[in-house]
């Protein structure tokens, strides 16, 4: 698309239609910059289990441990 010319907004996180005013009624672009370098929140955000939406696990973890109770068996 950049060959041919076509480009976009340079305000794409604080422009009208920018991330900030989609997803926020009350937008403030300085908080995004608030504590950076100086805040980390690694330790207190959890982990992602398994590769797929976080709504799946639980029957993940029900068929694993059908699987650790009963074994593999066969799929055929």
């Amino acid at each position: 698309m950049a060959a041919e010319g076509i480009t976009s907004s340079v305000e794409i996180i604080e422009g009208a239609r920018g991330f900030l005013a989609v997803m926020s009624p009350d937008p403030a672009p300085g908080k995004l910059l608030d504590g950076l370098g100086d805040q980390w929140h690694l330790l207190a955000n959890g982990y992602k289990a398994y590769p797929s939406g976080s709504l799946t696990h639980p029957a993940i973890d029900a068929v694993l441990a059908l699987r650790a109770e009963h074994g593999s068996g066969s799929l055929t």
